[in-house]
């Protein structure tokens, strides 16, 4: 299959044929159901491979479907729409503003993105790790030198800093 399925309204069986001592083949059998909400095929999007499961209509269904292909594209959009914004960040950012577009580009594009939950500490003072951190959602705290400093510029959405110039970074 290529395509990934959502259930609006009915009722499906999910079936898959096993022999004696569960081995796959053999009669099918009813491994699960599917209700309003439900999503199968997601398989389907990712590679192109025969279906694991049938899945069989217990009710009148409506069913929406997203094709792999269309899948496929709509990734390759968010992720130029993501690219272009870091892009315009790191235009913005003086230590890599000087940089040639196609430069930044490459480097928008290699952008690892790190998640942290509130409060976590993303690096503690004098560790000795530089590296430039761009927020690309929500807020962070960023503080020099002793404990209660003064709160940086550059620590929201699109902000900037050096880790080893600064002390300890909080998001």
């Amino acid at each position: 299959g290529d395509k990934l399925y959502l259930m609006e309204s009915g009722a499906a069986e999910v079936l898959i044929k096993r022999g004696n001592g569960g081995t796959l083949g053999g009669t099918p059998g009813v491994v699960g159901t599917l209700a309003p909400g439900s999503l199968f095929g997601e398989l389907a999007l990712l590679c192109e491979a025969p279906r694991a499961a049938t899945v069989k209509c217990s009710a009148p269904c409506v069913l929406w479907s997203l094709t792999r292909h269309l899948f496929h594209s709509i990734l390759e959009v968010v992720e130029k729409n993501k690219n272009a914004k870091r892009k315009k960040w790191l235009a913005d950012c003086p230590v890599v503003s000087s940089l040639l577009p196609s430069q930044l580009s490459e480097l928008a594009n290699s952008l690892e993105t790190l998640t942290f939950r509130a409060g976590e500490e993303v690096q503690a003072k004098d560790v000795g790790v530089t590296r430039l951190l761009l927020v690309e959602r929500g807020e962070v705290e960023v503080r020099g030198g002793e404990e209660g400093a003064t709160e940086l510029e550059g620590a929201r959405e699109g902000g900037h800093w050096l880790q080893e110039a600064l002390g300890v970074v909080r998001s």
